[in-house]
């Protein structure tokens, strides 16, 4: 629990300070919204601290939207440090497609259901190791870094779920993917004012 609290804190404190465009403030100035935010999630109300509260109703977030959401708290101090638009193109792309076969299969509308295979980690990281593979050597470490991670959390079973999937995409990011998509249309074109909103700009 402590560790999806933690995670979901990361997730609202990148959320409130990319809407608020701290990055405007000094660095100390940012340092402090972020650290002070950041505590503030875990403050008890009604003996339940705070960040508790949106867990209760969105579930777990998974590793792929922590991963995203830290970055973008990184580039508040480190601007340089940042992945390719096609980094992320990829990325808004893959997710909404995934989607598009992992959840009409979780409500039983197609009888192939990939989720299964999250409770079969073995299996699923065979598939993952040549797209991972084939990730690195087109240069997408955006992709590599997030499927790493997500291993090594599910290793470690960070999040409740036993299930591989639950710490690669979440409904969250699915929707965040389709906003970027229809905000920026395609990532040939130049970014949207509504980029910085939730992740980092690429």
């Amino acid at each position: 629990m402590t560790a999806s609290l933690t995670l979901h804190a990361i997730c609202w404190t990148a959320l409130f300070a990319s809407l608020l465009q701290i990055k405007r403030l000094p660095i100390m100035g940012r340092c402090f919204f972020v650290i002070g935010f950041f505590c503030l999630g875990f403050l008890p109300l009604n003996d339940i601290a705070l960040v508790a509260y949106p867990l209760g109703v969105l579930s777990d977030l998974s590793i792929t939207t922590a991963v995203l959401s830290a970055l973008a708290l990184i580039r508040l101090f480190r601007p340089n440090i940042s992945f390719t638009r096609r980094d992320y193109a990829m990325l808004w792309w893959s997710i909404p497609v995934i989607a598009l076969f992992f959840y009409p299969a979780s409500l039983g509308l197609i009888y192939f259901d990939p989720y299964q295979y999250g409770y079969q980690p073995q299996a699923l990281m065979l598939l993952l190791l040549p797209i991972t593979l084939l990730l690195w050597w087109l240069k997408n470490y955006l992709f590599v870094l997030i499927v790493l991670i997500a291993l090594w959390c599910f290793n470690c079973q960070l999040i409740a779920s036993n299930n591989l999937w639950d710490y690669l995409i979440d409904p969250i990011l699915v929707f965040y993917c389709l906003f970027q998509l229809r905000a920026c249309g395609s990532w040939t074109k130049r970014p949207s004012r509504w980029d910085h909103v939730l992740f980092p700009r690429p």
